[in-house]
Parts: structure tokens; C-alpha cells; sequence
């Protein structure tokens, strides 16, 4: 593991990457998923970070996935169940 003062070649590790870590300890109803936490880091895609952010009730999980990849420019129209990228959560 890199100490977090050790530089890259194109900044600090932070800022090259994004990680998304999703809580199971959410309500469970049937086969479906509610009211989850998930913790977003990195600087790589432009969101907004260090804040407590809701998002539109029903929104799918996707929808995270697919704003992140766009904030690192990857051309894609939905990942999953995707409706949309999430306007709340970018910088």
C-alpha cells in the first residue's frame, strides 16, 4: 500500500481513482433494495464528495455507476438498470 504522500506520475492516488462501496445493512423488502448508504471517494470523475447527498426515491443504484462513468469520459447510454446519471451528485 502506497503511504498517502507518495505522489504518481499524474498527481496523488486519490485524485486518480473512484471507488463506490455500497452498505447491505439497508431495508430488505422481497428482492428489492431500499434506503442504502453508499460511500463514494476518489477525485477522478468530478463528484461531489464529502457530503451527505440524497437522491430521488426509486433511483437505481446504476444510476451511480453510470455518472461515475461519465465523469471519466466512458461513452455509455446506461449500465444495469440505469435510468439516468445523478445531476445531485456531480461537482
Amino acid at each position: 500500500m502506497l503511504h498517502p504522500s507518495r505522489k504518481i506520475a499524474l498527481g496523488s492516488l486519490h485524485q486518480q481513482m473512484n471507488v463506490a462501496l455500497a452498505s447491505g445493512s439497508n431495508i430488505r423488502s422481497g428482492h428489492q433494495l431500499s434506503n442504502g448508504s453508499t460511500l463514494l471517494a476518489g477525485g477522478r470523475a468530478g463528484l461531489k464528495l464529502g457530503k451527505n447527498i440524497l437522491v430521488p426515491k426509486g433511483a437505481p443504484l446504476c444510476n451511480v455507476s453510470l455518472t461515475m462513468l461519465h465523469g471519466v469520459r466512458v461513452k455509455a447510454d446506461r449500465h444495469g438498470d440505469s435510468t439516468g446519471v445523478l445531476k445531485e451528485i456531480i461537482a
